[in-house]
Protein backbone atom coordinates (compact mmCIF):
# COMPACT_ATOMS: atom_id res chain seq x y z
CA UNK A 1 0.00 0.00 0.00
CA UNK A 2 1.18 3.57 -0.84
CA UNK A 3 0.98 6.34 1.70
CA UNK A 4 0.37 9.47 0.49
CA UNK A 5 1.61 11.70 3.58
CA UNK A 6 1.94 15.42 4.45
CA UNK A 7 4.28 17.18 7.10
CA UNK A 8 2.77 18.64 9.80
CA UNK A 9 4.83 21.05 10.21
CA UNK A 10 6.41 22.54 6.52
CA UNK A 11 3.26 20.91 4.90
CA UNK A 12 5.73 18.91 2.56
CA UNK A 13 3.90 15.80 0.74
CA UNK A 14 5.36 12.79 -0.20
CA UNK A 15 4.77 9.18 -0.50
CA UNK A 16 6.18 6.00 1.35
CA UNK A 17 5.75 2.17 1.42
CA UNK A 18 8.41 0.52 2.82
CA UNK A 19 7.21 1.74 6.53
CA UNK A 20 3.21 -0.13 5.46
CA UNK A 21 4.75 -3.31 4.33
CA UNK A 22 7.40 -3.36 7.43
CA UNK A 23 4.37 -2.99 9.39
CA UNK A 24 2.48 -5.59 8.48
CA UNK A 25 5.40 -8.19 9.78
CA UNK A 26 5.34 -6.15 12.66
CA UNK A 27 2.07 -5.58 14.14
CA UNK A 28 0.10 -8.56 15.83
CA UNK A 29 -3.72 -8.67 15.01
CA UNK A 30 -5.68 -8.68 17.96
CA UNK A 31 -8.50 -10.66 18.16
CA UNK A 32 -12.08 -10.38 16.43
CA UNK A 33 -10.28 -7.20 14.63
CA UNK A 34 -11.98 -6.39 11.61
CA UNK A 35 -9.88 -5.79 8.48
CA UNK A 36 -10.87 -2.38 8.70
CA UNK A 37 -9.28 -1.93 12.34
CA UNK A 38 -6.65 -4.06 11.43
CA UNK A 39 -5.91 -2.01 8.55
CA UNK A 40 -5.78 1.45 10.87
CA UNK A 41 -3.71 -0.27 13.34
CA UNK A 42 -0.85 -0.76 10.75
CA UNK A 43 -0.70 2.29 9.28
CA UNK A 44 -0.56 4.13 12.85
CA UNK A 45 2.11 1.88 13.44
CA UNK A 46 3.92 2.96 10.04
CA UNK A 47 3.01 6.82 10.52
CA UNK A 48 4.13 6.82 13.59
CA UNK A 49 7.58 5.66 12.51
CA UNK A 50 8.11 8.10 9.49
CA UNK A 51 9.42 11.67 9.62
CA UNK A 52 8.95 14.71 7.63
CA UNK A 53 12.20 14.33 4.91
CA UNK A 54 12.88 18.06 4.99
CA UNK A 55 12.21 18.70 8.38
CA UNK A 56 12.27 15.54 10.52
CA UNK A 57 9.24 16.38 11.68
CA UNK A 58 5.57 14.05 12.48
CA UNK A 59 3.37 13.64 9.06
CA UNK A 60 -0.36 12.93 8.55
CA UNK A 61 -1.90 10.45 6.11
CA UNK A 62 -3.36 11.88 3.19
CA UNK A 63 -6.27 10.07 1.00
CA UNK A 64 -6.35 12.02 -2.06
CA UNK A 65 -9.54 10.28 -2.92
CA UNK A 66 -11.14 12.27 -0.70
CA UNK A 67 -9.19 15.14 -0.15
CA UNK A 68 -9.36 14.62 3.64
CA UNK A 69 -5.86 14.47 6.25
CA UNK A 70 -6.19 11.48 8.64
CA UNK A 71 -3.71 12.24 11.43
CA UNK A 72 -3.16 8.85 13.35
CA UNK A 73 -0.77 10.57 15.55
CA UNK A 74 -2.66 13.73 17.15
CA UNK A 75 -3.81 13.60 20.78
CA UNK A 76 -7.93 12.63 21.02
CA UNK A 77 -8.99 15.81 22.25
CA UNK A 78 -7.31 17.24 19.28
CA UNK A 79 -9.29 15.01 16.56
CA UNK A 80 -12.76 16.69 18.29
CA UNK A 81 -11.65 19.67 17.90
CA UNK A 82 -10.91 18.89 14.12
CA UNK A 83 -14.38 17.56 13.91
CA UNK A 84 -16.20 20.80 15.94
CA UNK A 85 -13.99 22.99 13.52
CA UNK A 86 -15.56 21.48 10.68
CA UNK A 87 -19.23 21.65 11.96
CA UNK A 88 -19.07 25.28 12.52
CA UNK A 89 -17.54 25.98 9.51
CA UNK A 90 -20.44 23.93 7.63
CA UNK A 91 -22.57 26.96 8.96
CA UNK A 92 -26.15 27.02 10.57
CA UNK A 93 -28.56 23.77 10.44
CA UNK A 94 -31.37 22.49 12.34
CA UNK A 95 -30.16 19.85 14.51
CA UNK A 96 -26.75 22.81 15.06
CA UNK A 97 -27.55 22.76 18.71
CA UNK A 98 -27.73 19.01 19.80
CA UNK A 99 -24.71 18.72 17.40
CA UNK A 100 -23.09 21.76 19.39
CA UNK A 101 -24.20 20.07 22.36
CA UNK A 102 -22.24 16.76 21.64
CA UNK A 103 -19.15 18.21 20.38
CA UNK A 104 -19.18 20.48 23.64
CA UNK A 105 -19.91 17.43 25.87
CA UNK A 106 -16.92 15.44 24.44
CA UNK A 107 -14.46 18.35 24.61
CA UNK A 108 -15.16 18.77 28.17
CA UNK A 109 -15.55 14.76 29.43
CA UNK A 110 -11.69 14.78 27.53
CA UNK A 111 -10.85 18.06 29.76
CA UNK A 112 -11.78 16.45 32.85
CA UNK A 113 -10.43 13.22 32.47
CA UNK A 114 -7.57 14.85 31.43
CA UNK A 115 -7.31 18.47 33.07
CA UNK A 116 -4.26 20.68 31.80
CA UNK A 117 -3.28 18.56 28.88
CA UNK A 118 -1.31 20.71 26.66
CA UNK A 119 -2.96 20.41 23.45
CA UNK A 120 -0.28 20.21 20.68
CA UNK A 121 -1.50 21.71 17.07
CA UNK A 122 1.53 21.74 14.29
CA UNK A 123 -0.67 24.64 12.37
CA UNK A 124 -0.77 28.39 14.01
CA UNK A 125 -3.45 28.93 11.27
CA UNK A 126 -5.52 26.06 12.38
CA UNK A 127 -5.35 27.02 16.14
CA UNK A 128 -7.08 30.22 15.37
CA UNK A 129 -9.52 28.30 13.59
CA UNK A 130 -10.27 26.13 16.61
CA UNK A 131 -10.02 28.91 19.46
CA UNK A 132 -12.99 30.53 17.27
CA UNK A 133 -14.71 26.74 16.83
CA UNK A 134 -14.47 26.77 20.81
CA UNK A 135 -15.83 30.19 21.53
CA UNK A 136 -18.58 29.44 18.82
CA UNK A 137 -19.80 26.00 20.27
CA UNK A 138 -19.48 27.20 23.58
CA UNK A 139 -21.59 30.41 23.16
CA UNK A 140 -24.42 28.02 21.94
CA UNK A 141 -24.32 25.53 24.63
CA UNK A 142 -26.59 25.73 27.94
CA UNK A 143 -23.84 25.26 30.71
CA UNK A 144 -26.17 23.84 32.97
CA UNK A 145 -27.65 21.42 30.91
CA UNK A 146 -23.85 20.27 29.77
CA UNK A 147 -22.87 20.04 33.30
CA UNK A 148 -26.03 17.90 34.49
CA UNK A 149 -25.18 15.64 31.56
CA UNK A 150 -21.87 15.13 32.20
CA UNK A 151 -21.71 14.65 36.24
CA UNK A 152 -24.64 13.00 36.24
CA UNK A 153 -24.87 11.08 33.16
CA UNK A 154 -23.74 7.32 33.32
CA UNK A 155 -20.90 5.88 33.02
CA UNK A 156 -20.90 1.69 32.96
CA UNK A 157 -24.74 2.34 34.39
CA UNK A 158 -23.26 4.58 37.25
CA UNK A 159 -23.12 8.60 37.16
CA UNK A 160 -20.10 10.32 36.82
CA UNK A 161 -20.70 11.64 40.00
CA UNK A 162 -21.43 8.99 42.02
CA UNK A 163 -18.42 7.59 40.76
CA UNK A 164 -16.31 10.42 41.77
CA UNK A 165 -17.82 10.44 45.19
CA UNK A 166 -17.32 6.87 45.87
CA UNK A 167 -14.02 7.15 44.92
CA UNK A 168 -13.09 10.03 47.34
CA UNK A 169 -14.94 8.44 49.87
CA UNK A 170 -13.05 5.37 49.66
CA UNK A 171 -9.70 7.04 49.82
CA UNK A 172 -11.02 10.18 52.49
CA UNK A 173 -11.69 6.56 55.00
CA UNK A 174 -7.75 6.03 54.81
CA UNK A 175 -6.87 9.97 56.73
CA UNK A 176 -5.29 9.53 60.09
CA UNK A 177 -3.80 12.22 62.16
CA UNK A 178 0.20 12.74 62.29
CA UNK A 179 1.08 13.44 66.19
CA UNK A 180 4.66 15.29 66.56
CA UNK A 181 6.28 16.49 70.35
CA UNK A 182 8.43 19.05 67.93
CA UNK A 183 6.44 21.74 65.92
CA UNK A 184 7.69 21.53 62.39
CA UNK A 185 7.76 24.28 59.96
CA UNK A 186 5.41 25.98 57.68
CA UNK A 187 6.89 24.79 55.03
CA UNK A 188 6.82 20.80 56.10
CA UNK A 189 2.98 21.21 57.30
CA UNK A 190 2.16 22.96 53.96
CA UNK A 191 3.98 20.06 51.62
CA UNK A 192 2.83 17.33 53.55
CA UNK A 193 -0.70 18.63 53.62
CA UNK A 194 -0.95 19.20 50.19
CA UNK A 195 1.16 15.24 49.20
CA UNK A 196 -2.39 14.31 51.42
CA UNK A 197 -4.80 16.28 49.55
CA UNK A 198 -2.91 15.33 45.82
CA UNK A 199 -3.47 11.74 46.81
CA UNK A 200 -7.22 12.29 47.75
CA UNK A 201 -7.94 13.82 44.52
CA UNK A 202 -5.88 10.96 42.68
CA UNK A 203 -2.54 13.65 41.52
CA UNK A 204 -0.62 10.68 42.43
CA UNK A 205 2.62 12.40 40.54
CA UNK A 206 2.34 15.36 42.30
CA UNK A 207 2.03 13.88 46.03
CA UNK A 208 5.06 12.03 45.50
CA UNK A 209 6.79 15.14 44.43
CA UNK A 210 5.41 16.78 47.93
CA UNK A 211 6.71 13.84 49.78
CA UNK A 212 10.14 14.11 48.79
CA UNK A 213 10.21 18.03 49.49
CA UNK A 214 8.92 16.78 53.02
CA UNK A 215 11.82 14.65 53.40
CA UNK A 216 14.62 17.01 51.91
CA UNK A 217 13.39 19.83 53.99
CA UNK A 218 13.32 17.44 57.23
CA UNK A 219 16.92 16.52 56.15
CA UNK A 220 18.41 20.25 55.49
CA UNK A 221 16.74 21.57 58.69
CA UNK A 222 18.52 18.55 60.40
CA UNK A 223 21.87 18.86 58.64
CA UNK A 224 21.51 22.75 59.65
CA UNK A 225 21.12 22.13 63.34
CA UNK A 226 24.46 19.80 63.52
CA UNK A 227 26.42 22.28 61.41
CA UNK A 228 26.65 20.17 58.86
CA UNK A 229 27.14 20.67 54.85
CA UNK A 230 24.13 21.27 52.22
CA UNK A 231 27.03 21.66 49.42
CA UNK A 232 29.33 19.61 47.22
CA UNK A 233 32.72 20.05 47.02
CA UNK A 234 31.94 21.85 43.56
CA UNK A 235 29.38 24.10 45.76
CA UNK A 236 26.76 22.87 44.03
CA UNK A 237 23.54 21.70 46.23
CA UNK A 238 23.61 17.83 47.67
CA UNK A 239 20.60 15.98 46.14
CA UNK A 240 17.98 13.63 47.52
CA UNK A 241 20.31 10.67 47.34
CA UNK A 242 23.53 12.45 48.90
CA UNK A 243 21.10 13.83 51.75
CA UNK A 244 20.03 10.68 52.79
CA UNK A 245 23.62 9.13 52.72
CA UNK A 246 25.27 11.56 54.91
CA UNK A 247 21.95 11.70 57.67
CA UNK A 248 22.63 7.83 57.70
CA UNK A 249 26.09 8.29 58.35
CA UNK A 250 26.17 10.83 60.80
CA UNK A 251 23.48 8.87 62.52
CA UNK A 252 20.03 11.40 61.64
CA UNK A 253 18.22 8.42 60.68
CA UNK A 254 18.81 4.87 60.53
CA UNK A 255 19.11 2.30 57.63
CA UNK A 256 15.43 1.71 58.09
CA UNK A 257 13.84 5.43 57.26
CA UNK A 258 17.45 5.96 54.61
CA UNK A 259 15.55 2.82 53.07
CA UNK A 260 12.03 4.07 53.07
CA UNK A 261 13.13 7.74 52.38
CA UNK A 262 15.05 6.34 48.87
CA UNK A 263 12.20 4.24 47.98
CA UNK A 264 9.84 7.01 47.93
CA UNK A 265 12.30 8.89 45.81
CA UNK A 266 13.03 6.53 43.22
CA UNK A 267 8.53 6.24 42.90
CA UNK A 268 8.88 10.08 42.15
CA UNK A 269 11.80 9.38 39.99
CA UNK A 270 9.35 6.76 37.67
CA UNK A 271 6.33 8.74 38.41
CA UNK A 272 7.85 11.90 36.81
CA UNK A 273 10.34 10.54 34.13
CA UNK A 274 8.09 7.50 32.73
CA UNK A 275 5.39 9.90 31.61
CA UNK A 276 4.03 8.62 28.11
CA UNK A 277 1.42 10.48 25.77
CA UNK A 278 -1.03 7.42 26.70
CA UNK A 279 -0.05 6.94 30.07
CA UNK A 280 0.61 9.74 32.36
CA UNK A 281 -0.21 7.82 35.95
CA UNK A 282 2.41 4.75 35.86
CA UNK A 283 2.06 4.83 39.69
CA UNK A 284 -0.86 3.58 41.36
CA UNK A 285 -3.08 4.97 44.28
CA UNK A 286 -2.20 1.87 46.94
CA UNK A 287 1.41 2.72 46.04
CA UNK A 288 1.17 6.30 46.40
CA UNK A 289 -0.70 6.05 49.83
CA UNK A 290 2.09 3.57 50.82
CA UNK A 291 5.00 6.66 50.34
CA UNK A 292 2.99 9.01 52.06
CA UNK A 293 2.72 7.01 54.88
CA UNK A 294 6.11 5.79 55.04
CA UNK A 295 6.50 10.15 54.52
CA UNK A 296 4.63 10.02 57.99
CA UNK A 297 6.88 7.93 59.54
CA UNK A 298 10.12 9.91 58.54
CA UNK A 299 8.32 13.21 59.88
CA UNK A 300 7.38 11.36 62.99
CA UNK A 301 11.22 10.00 63.89
CA UNK A 302 12.64 13.24 62.79
CA UNK A 303 10.47 15.08 65.02
CA UNK A 304 9.47 13.31 68.14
Amino acid sequence: MLLHLKCQRCEHTFTDEKQFTDSLSQVIRPNNSTPESYLLLTIKHAINKIKCPQCHSSVNLTDKNVGMEIDFTSQHIVQLVKSAVDLVEKGQSENVSKEYMEYASEIITELLERPGQLVYIAYPDFIRKAEDAINIIWGNVDDDELFQEIFYGKIHGESRAAIIADDYMKRAKKLRPTFLTKKPKEAISAYFQNAMECWLFGINTAALILCCSVIESLLTDAFEEKGLSLTKENGRPKGFLALTYEANKESIIDGNIKEMADDINELRRLAVHHISEYHTENIGETETYNAIMKTKKIIEKLLT
